[in-house]
């Protein structure tokens, strides 16, 4: 091709890509297209042909193929197509691929002369992806050029506070009120940041005055939640956080304190619905996965508690709280041999974690293998020698073990907690097994004192009575057993032999015959006794 050809060509090139672009700003991307695929029909690698038909791709939502054309775009060096950048960067903001975002948008800011626009956009990628120190840097050349940059300040603000600069984060709130005395969303800030000094009654005056300058900002509600909550008006806070999302139905920062009061407020059910919007804006947060985990698990969907727990395990492997709860919810599931591997995998994190040792001798426990579990209470109780359950526990294998004086005396340590319902039953049973029953009666008492609505612990303590022969007390405490629990077959059992010894025969009939049917497997047993008693009403 001789040098006229090659001049005719690249003028027509030219003016198929001008004549391109101009459909291009006209929105008549078809013809756009056309043009373009003619000049990429005489040179499939112009770059400009390549990077219209990427704009064209953007406009009409095809993002995928528009990020594959920018990208080759960018790949040809010394090119001109500057704005590819930013075209990839909000292309990844779409996608919610922020880091991407922020690796292109810094290329375009490099070539931008319109840089504090560029700047905050930045700033609010990183503040999303929690690089609050890049955050800090960028938000202080804004402010440097623009001290009136309201949304800079805030944000700075904002991120200083999330790296405990606190006294920092104060000097910009007074810098920015020196601006703009009355901004609504500076006000609120103050009032945060008091909020964290717990100074709540000045808190609270910013707040309100930062709502009654406008109250259309939802940050301000969220705030004035946060105070509420610390003041335990779980009510009020959440009306507030119900306001903050009903203005801004994006708004991560109110859902997370929202979920927080419904799991104050046991309302299991509303906390999980908000930690699934959390977890969808914080899919690599680990502490929300936690978090969701214990709401499935207090709604007994076991299966989804152990994916959030092993989602939160795998994202921070060495916490070992995660793992413990990891290891609970595998219990519930009966996958045993699951609990054990992460117990010891928790105690291996935290070799001094005193609920994974606990429960890992319970597990001993229950499997009958009492001299590991033994030796597991021991370690618990050679780092904590106050740790109750740790005695109970032990007082049971040494029980299995028939150890009972051993036994009596660790549910007696125990009892440093006395409000242990457990321990006291559990002594007072250990006690009727050795006849006595004065001593049964007095821990069972206890024990009535701090469950007032437990049925066992009223037939225990009626069965006690009873070999005391103190029949009108236990009378009293079987009847107690059925006013709480009105089938227990057992209760009329004994009231039955209760009503006997007092010579009221017909009751003693009628409680036996109620027995029998609510408990078949009686009827053998208490059938010469009913006989036995109808002679006695002849």
């Amino acid at each position: 091709m001789n040098f006229l050809d090659k001049l005719f060509k690249k003028r027509g090139i030219e003016k198929l890509i001008e004549s391109a672009n101009n459909y291009l700003t006209e929105k008549e991307y078809e013809k756009a297209k056309e043009n373009y695929q003619q000049v990429l029909n005489y040179n499939p690698e112009n770059i400009f042909a390549i990077y219209g038909l990427a704009k064209i791709d953007y406009h009409t939502n095809n993002y995928d193929s528009a990020k594959e054309k920018f990208l080759t775009v960018i790949k040809q060096p010394n090119h001109s197509c500057f704005e590819a950048y930013n075209y990839l960067c909000t292309i990844y903001i779409n996608q919610n691929e922020f880091e991407s975002a922020v690796r292109y948008l810094t290329k375009y800011l490099d070539n931008s002369s319109n840089k504090e626009e560029g700047l905050q956009l930045r700033a609010n990628l990183n503040y999303k992806i929690e690089k609050y120190t890049a955050v800090i840097d960028d938000c202080e050349k804004i402010t440097s050029a623009k001290p009136d940059s309201i949304e800079a300040y805030l944000l700075m603000i904002k991120s200083k506070i999330k790296t405990d600069q606190l006294k920092k984060a104060l000097v910009d709130i007074n810098k920015a009120l020196e601006t703009s005395p009355n901004s609504p969303e500076i006000l609120n800030m103050r009032a945060y940041l008091r909020y964290l000094n717990k100074n709540y009654s000045d808190a609270l005056n910013d707040v309100k005055n930062a709502i009654s300058l406008n109250n259309s900002y939802p940050d301000s509600y969220l705030t004035h939640a946060l105070i509420l909550q610390k003041l335990n008006k779980c009510d009020d806070a959440l009306e507030n956080l119900n306001k903050a999302i009903n203005l801004n139905s994006d708004f991560p920062e109110a859902y997370i304190v929202r979920a927080e009061v419904y799991a104050k407020k046991d309302m299991p059910d509303e906390a999980l619905s908000d930690y699934t919007f959390i977890i969808k804006y914080f899919p690599n947060n680990a502490e929300y996965y936690y978090k969701s985990g214990k709401m499935k698990k207090l709604l007994y969907d076991f299966k989804g508690a152990k994916l959030d727990f092993e989602k939160a395990s795998n994202l921070a492997p060495q916490n070992c709280e995660y793992v413990f709860h990891l290891a609970m919810v595998c219990n519930e599931l009966k996958e045993f041999a699951n609990v054990k591997m992460y117990l010891d995998k928790a105690i291996e994190l935290n070799p001094t974690y005193e609920d994974a040792i606990l429960e890992l001798g319970i597990l001993y426990y229950r499997a009958k293998k009492t001299q590991e579990a033994i030796k597991i209470f021991d370690r618990l109780i050679s780092i904590n020698s106050e740790n109750t359950r740790a005695y109970y526990y032990r007082a049971r294998v040494k029980e299995v073990l028939l150890d009972n004086h051993g036994a009596i005396s660790d549910y007696t340590r125990a009892l440093m907690d006395l409000n242990y319902f457990d321990a006291w039953v559990g002594r007072a049973l250990l006690k009727t097994k050795h006849n006595d029953f004065h001593g049964a009666v007095l821990d069972l008492t206890k024990a009535v004192q701090i469950q007032p609505n437990n049925t066992a612990v009223y037939l225990y303590r009626g069965k006690a009575f009873i070999k005391l022969e103190k029949l009108s007390d236990a009378l009293e405490d079987f009847t107690k057993t059925i006013e709480l629990s009105t089938k227990n077959s057992q209760a009329y059992y004994f009231r039955g032999f209760v009503n006997y010894d007092l010579r009221r025969y017909k009751t003693a009939i009628s409680d036996w015959q109620t027995a029998i049917s609510y408990d078949l497997s009686l009827r053998d047993k208490l059938t010469p006794k009913i006989e036995a008693a109808k002679l006695k009403t002849v």
